[in-house]
């Protein structure tokens, strides 16, 4: 997101590397391992494994992000790239096109 906001023209292909209904899955999944504190499974959000894609960490991460400036439009990009990554995914409401909340 801040990519784009620096470069309109950039082209970030690891940002949009499913669909939405593969979307929903993959956060069903992420949702529940957010407060563990693993390499290889942080390693996993990254290169893929059998439930999640390759680079599902950047795609997801980066609806959140969206969904958060969406929301939040008046937040300056010092103020959102220093909050705690809790606060910013609750202001985002991602998660409520699903059905659900974080």
């Amino acid at each position: 997101n801040f990519a784009e906001m620096v470069y309109p023209a950039i082209e970030s292909p690891w940002t949009n590397l499913f669909d939405s209904a593969k979307e929903r899955d993959v956060w069903q999944y992420m949702k529940t391992v957010l407060d563990v504190r693993d390499a290889q499974l942080n390693m996993r959000m990254v290169t893929g494994d059998r439930i999640v894609p390759v680079a599902s960490a950047y795609t997801i991460g980066y609806r959140i992000v969206r969904a958060f400036l969406e929301q939040n439009p008046d937040t300056g990009v010092l103020e959102w790239t220093d909050m705690a990554p809790g606060e910013l995914l609750e202001r985002s409401g991602y998660g409520k096109s699903f059905g659900n909340e974080f």
